[in-house]
């Protein structure tokens, strides 16, 4: 994974964020490397709103939110 930055804008706020990203993958059903896949997966490293890093400040509850924000605007 490659940290990588996003503008976005949650809860009506904008903010830069550095996160990691995984794309997922698709499943296979049949041969030797069957298995269920996965979705993708955004993880955040860093909420920066005004230049001051939030991160420390936001419950898990608010990251996941962010970190669905980030997965919705890379897959549009």
């Amino acid at each position: 994974m490659l940290n990588q930055s996003i503008d976005i804008v949650a809860y009506g706020i904008p903010m830069s964020v550095i996160y990691d990203y995984e794309p997922g993958e698709l499943p296979v059903f049949s041969g030797p490397h069957a298995g269920p896949g996965s979705a993708p997966a955004a993880y955040v490293q860093a909420v920066k709103v005004g230049g001051v890093d939030i991160y420390e400040m936001l419950s898990n509850d608010q990251l996941e939110r962010i970190e669905e924000t980030i997965i919705r605007a890379i897959e549009d």
